[in-house]
């Protein structure tokens, strides 16, 4: 036998020998650890230069901690909705900060400031309820109280009612009470002059979809930044909402779903409603349905994780089109 013949067979057999140190991890294993493909991530180390892997005796590739870590955060942001090459590139510190804009989470802090919340809903005070949001955007300043606060707090109102803290006419006491505040806010937002280059955007949710307090927030979202909004109300047919959709030239139908809400038969009624839509009407998704929010969606489906990503999301389409 061939002396360089045998070294390298001997060699390739200590190779197969000696383990993967733990701090490291193979191709597969981080495939299976983070749900990302084999092939995405190849993809991505030549296109954005992440990952960058070490290489074993044999030349496979090995990830280390920090590079599963950073893995794991692009795949969240991935899965709320963001394209991967606004973010594959960028630093953990900014991942997190990016994730942290498109979680729904209640901080200590917000627990704290919402617990008032539960004395005005136990006493049916309106005008307290009233004054304690006009007070809220007053200091906070319109956009980040109808991207933020307002979820947060229908969230943490929506928890009240699960720890059975609160009865459930006191959550749709607080919802009237958003409702109305909403409608001002949007008539207040409709008097001023949206620009010719906003994109037609139309409003509703899905056919077993009756929560409208989300919808209307982000209505006014939509109108503050320059898009010309048709709303829809709530509890739409599939067909209706398509036909609507051609009918007054919409470039964007836009979905809320509540916490409520079914996910499984959500996604199959959003697929549907995608084979229905005009192929050049982009189709966006925004709520609380959990299992979306931790789904992969179908080509044609746009996931918005967090009404802080709106305007984004806009600009984004005006430099589309």
């Amino acid at each position: 036998m061939h002396v360089g013949g045998a070294l390298s067979g001997t060699l390739r057999r200590v190779s197969k020998a000696i383990p993967v140190p733990p701090s490291l991890w193979t191709i597969a294993e981080v495939e299976h650890k983070t749900g990302l493909g084999k092939d995405v991530l190849r993809v991505w180390e030549r296109r954005y230069g992440f990952p960058v892997p070490q290489r074993d005796a044999r030349g496979d590739r090995l990830y280390d901690q920090d590079q599963l870590s950073r893995l794991h955060l692009i795949k969240q942001l991935l899965d709320a909705g963001v394209r991967a090459g606004g973010i594959v590139p960028k630093a953990e510190h900014e991942l997190r900060a990016l994730l942290a804009e498109t979680e729904d989470a209640i901080s200590p802090s917000m627990e704290q400031r919402f617990e008032p919340w539960i004395d005005l809903l136990l006493r049916g005070d309106t005008a307290g309820m009233r004054a304690t949001l006009q007070r809220e955007r007053k200091r906070q300043g319109l956009e980040s109280w109808l991207s933020d606060e307002i979820f947060r707090l229908g969230l943490w109102v929506g928890q009240a009612w699960q720890s059975q803290r609160i009865k459930v006419y006191h959550e749709h006491l607080f919802c009237e009470v958003l409702q109305a505040e909403l409608r001002k806010v949007l008539a207040a937002i409709q008097r001023r002059a949206i620009p010719q280059d906003g994109p037609r955007v139309l409003l509703t949710t899905l056919p077993t979809e009756q929560h409208c307090v989300g919808l209307i927030a982000v209505e006014c979202l939509f109108a503050l930044n320059g898009c010309h909004h048709l709303s829809m109300g709530t509890n739409t047919p599939l067909v209706e909402i398509a036909q609507a959709a051609d009918d007054l030239h919409a470039d964007i139908v836009a979905l809320s779903l509540s916490a409520y809400s079914s996910s499984r038969d959500a996604l199959a009624e959003l697929v549907q409603l995608r084979q229905l839509l005009p192929a050049t009407v982009e189709l966006w998704i925004g709520g609380q349905a959990g299992l979306l929010r931790h789904k992969r969606l179908p080509g044609g489906l746009q996931f918005i994780g967090s009404a802080r990503m709106i305007p984004a999301r806009i600009q984004g389409w005006r430099q589309r089109h």
